[in-house]
C-alpha cells in the first residue's frame, strides 16, 4: 500500500495504475510508503496550532488519515479515538478554539499506543 502526504490530502493512494480519473492528474507521483504511526501523530500535533477557523477542516481531514493509518497498523482503539476527534473538530472546530482540548486528546491517544 502506498501513502500520499501533501497539502490537500493525507491518506492511502486512491489512484489505480490502469485507469486515472480526469480530475486526478497529478504531475508528480506523490505516493510513498506509509509513515510510522508515531511519526504521523507527531506531525498531527504540529498542525494543532492551525486548527482554528477554516484550518479546523484541514486538521480534521489529516486526523482522519491518521485514523486510517492506525487501523492499518492494527491499533483499533487509537483509530476509533482519532476518528471521533476528526469528527468533533470537523463539526465544532470552525466555531470554537479547540486547540487546548486537541493537545489533551492527542496525549491520550499517544498514551493508548504506549500501553499497547
Amino acid at each position: 500500500m502506498y501513502w500520499v502526504d501533501c497539502d490537500t490530502y493525507f491518506g492511502p493512494d486512491r489512484r489505480r495504475a490502469a485507469k486515472m480519473r480526469l480530475m486526478d492528474r497529478r504531475k508528480e507521483n506523490l505516493a510513498r510508503r506509509p509513515p510510522a504511526l508515531n511519526s504521523a501523530l507527531r506531525q498531527l500535533r504540529f498542525r494543532v496550532i492551525d486548527a482554528t477557523g477554516e484550518g479546523a477542516k484541514a486538521f480534521a481531514s489529516r486526523a482522519q488519515g491518521v485514523a486510517k493509518l492506525a487501523e492499518i497498523d492494527r491499533e483499533p482503539r487509537a483509530s476509533a479515538m482519532l476518528a471521533r476527534l476528526a469528527q468533533h473538530v470537523g463539526t465544532r472546530g470552525v466555531c470554537a478554539d479547540l486547540r487546548e482540548t486537541l493537545y489533551g486528546h492527542l496525549d491520550t491517544i499517544h498514551g493508548a499506543l504506549q500501553a499497547a
